[in-house]
Formats: C-alpha cells, sequence, structure tokens
C-alpha cells in the first residue's frame, strides 16, 4: 500500500510540474478571448477586436508562417463591434524580430473583403522568408486601417 502512495505521490509532482512549466511559457492575447493564449509577452491591436487567433508553424516549429485571424470592428466610425471590417480595411500583423526588435510586418487577405470576419496573413516574407521565428519573437501586432478618404467607416 506505501508504494502506491509513493507512485501516485511522483506521479502527481510530476504532472504538477509540467503544468507549471507549460503555464510559465504562455501569455495572454489581450483583446481576444480568456481562452486564447500564445507565447508572446506582449499583444498590440489596433483599429480591431481580435476573436480568435491561430499560429500554424513550420514542420520543425522552428517558424510561424501563417498567422489566421478572426477580426471584426473595434466600434469606432459608427461601426458595431460585431461588424466585419471594411472592404477597404488594410490588416496587417507582425512580430518582432532580430535584435532590432523591429516590427516585421506580413500583409493579411481575406477571400471576401467586407463581409467575411476571417484574415489570413503569411508572415513568410522579405526580411523572413522561413517565417517569423517562434523562439525570437515576444511581442505580436495587429493593425487593421480603413484606407477611404473623407468621413465615414
Amino acid at each position: 500500500m506505501k508504494r502506491n502512495r509513493k507512485r501516485m505521490l511522483i506521479a502527481l509532482l510530476a504532472i504538477c510540474a509540467l503544468a507549471a512549466g507549460g503555464a510559465a511559457f504562455t501569455a495572454a492575447i489581450t483583446g481576444a478571448p480568456t481562452n486564447a493564449v500564445a507565447g508572446f509577452a506582449q499583444t498590440t491591436i489596433n483599429g480591431a477586436t481580435v476573436n480568435s487567433t491561430h499560429w500554424v508553424l513550420d514542420q520543425t516549429g522552428e517558424y510561424i508562417t501563417t498567422v489566421n485571424l478572426n477580426l471584426t470592428a473595434d466600434g469606432t466610425n459608427g461601426t458595431a463591434t460585431t461588424d466585419p471590417l471594411p472592404a477597404t480595411a488594410v490588416v496587417k500583423a507582425g512580430f518582432n524580430v532580430g535584435a532590432s526588435g523591429a516590427i516585421d510586418w506580413a500583409s493579411c487577405t481575406t477571400a471576401t473583403p467586407g463581409t467575411t470576419k476571417d484574415f489570413t496573413c503569411n508572415m513568410e516574407t522579405t526580411a523572413n522568408p522561413s517565417g517569423a521565428p517562434a523562439a525570437g519573437a515576444t511581442l505580436f501586432n495587429i493593425s487593421a486601417s480603413d484606407t477611404q478618404t473623407g468621413s465615414g467607416s
């Protein structure tokens, strides 16, 4: 009976250590649902509300090649927070990379501008042809801007 208790205690401690270690490598994404987590220390979102994010890694797990976003309007310019972004919206996403910590911006596209909330960002840029280095990035930014001129949304 004592042997079984020892084994149970060791198994329980191992599970707790794994859970604590996993939590240390995640950070909540600001503006996203509370169940969304990613391993970035800081996220900045301008011009939209992020409902969900999905990171796609390469086969080695070293690079983030694609980011899939579900975005809605942020409630400014007469929009509701459930509205899709305007068809003229320009969406970009980027990670800080390299020693300078500069943001490497990637363009995000959607199949049906103005009607869908789903955007795909190809993180394989000229500066980082393999994608954003997952280990080196600590900051994730999203920028959504409306290119219409004049007043209104």
